[in-house]
């Protein structure tokens, strides 16, 4: 038995190196795929191991047609030309856009209203639809607009708020917050217009 020792150590080792050269051959880390393509005994032990040569890639060439002619050549870059001049022409009229108005002055107050002409105003909008009160105010100053809405009912100005973009009604809103508005048992509108009379 003590013969057999040095030979059965020898074909262990043997196998556990044959063991790890085939798991590092499987993770890539030996070309085994490239010696199984190759003749000889290395080739023979990698194809034989379970490995596949590697194809040999032949390069296709994709029919482009035929090539085009100075001529064609020189269309299409005129094309290309056109083409990138009227994108930069588009840009500059843009920026140009972008630049008047950043430059264009914020909207001129209208002439400040007596009390009396405001709560007239407020009197005529509260018998409107809120929509169609809401497309006037659009085009008036905010603080036009906050004036107004002061002398309205509450109400009239929550169905007025509503239909308003959400950034326009939070600005008016917190202008509005710095002064009570008049509700309909405080004599709104109507207490207002017969002090006027």
């Amino acid at each position: 038995m003590k013969k057999w020792w040095p030979i059965l150590v020898l074909f262990s080792l043997l196998c556990l190196a044959l063991g790890a050269a085939f798991g590092l051959a499987k993770i890539g880390v030996l070309p085994a795929r490239k010696w199984a393509g190759e003749k000889g005994a290395l080739g023979t032990v990698a194809r034989l191991s379970g490995f596949r040569p590697l194809k040999k890639l032949v390069a296709k060439t994709v029919a482009a047609g035929p090539p085009l002619t100075a001529e064609q050549l020189a269309q299409q870059q005129r094309v290309l030309q056109a083409e990138q001049r009227a994108f930069e022409q588009e840009r500059a009229a843009w920026e140009q856009q972008k630049q008047k108005a950043q430059q264009a002055p914020p909207a001129t107050p209208l002439p400040s209203l007596d009390p009396a002409q405001m709560a007239r105003l407020a009197e005529i909008y509260s018998k409107m639809d809120a929509p169609k009160v809401n497309q006037i105010l659009d085009k008036l100053p905010e603080s036009e607009v906050v004036l107004l809405l002061q002398q309205m009912d509450e109400r009239k100005v929550a169905s007025i708020l509503e239909g308003m973009a959400p950034a326009k009604a939070a600005r008016i809103t917190g202008e509005l917050a710095h002064t009570p508005l008049q509700s309909a048992s405080n004599s709104g509108v109507n207490g207002l217009s017969s002090q006027n009379e």
